[in-house]
């Protein structure tokens, strides 16, 4: 495969990931909010997507659970141990690194709103406005979602298996006693 083409697989990759997050993040309101008990009452996934929920037995609690189950599908799939498939695991590092990138502003907006000022509003802001005493409980979920998402991005090497996956063809490995060595054919 010619490296223009593999270059578009990866922009490829790169934007379904991108299009997956905000439907995984839905998806994962609904799941949460089945295994609470709570109706869903509207789900879009177009313009800007959200969540309407019944108000039927609709806690604080529940709330705050529905609020953090868009978590649990995007750190469940960073947690599968991939050894083959590059477009597969780069698909996943996309993945993470959208997950970390949101955290990271979930945090900010969550202290921001603790610190008084105006935030941005996002799951973890509605939550602090539902049960304001639960703010070490968002912060600790959101500090073991950026940290599974950096080690997973870490771990997984993405910018030498990157390179790695664009030289394939072109790249001869030779073995030696100092290790691997690598031979880059002009032919290919």
């Amino acid at each position: 495969m010619k490296i223009a083409a593999k270059c578009l697989l990866l922009i490829l990759i790169t934007v379904m990931s991108l299009t997956a997050f905000p439907i995984l993040h839905e998806v994962g309101h609904v799941w949460a909010a089945a295994a609470a008990g709570i109706q869903v009452r509207d789900l879009s996934l177009s313009g800007t997507p959200h969540v309407i929920l019944s108000a039927e037995g609709l806690t604080q609690e529940r709330l705050i659970f529905t609020a953090f189950g868009p978590m649990v599908i995007p750190l469940l799939l960073m947690l599968i141990p991939i050894k083959k498939g590059f477009c597969i695991n780069y698909a996943i590092i996309c993945l993470a690194t959208v997950s970390f990138f949101d955290a990271a502003e979930s945090i900010w907006a969550v202290t921001v709103y603790l610190s008084g000022g105006e935030s941005l509003v996002c799951d973890s802001v509605v939550v602090l406005q539902q049960k304001p005493s639960a703010w070490w409980v968002v912060l600790l979920l959101l500090t073991v979602q950026l940290t599974v998402s950096a080690v997973r991005i870490v771990v997984a090497h993405p910018v030498s298996r990157t390179v790695g996956f664009l030289e394939k063809d072109n790249t001869i490995f030779n073995k030696t006693d100092k290790g691997i060595t690598a031979e880059y054919s002009r032919d290919a």
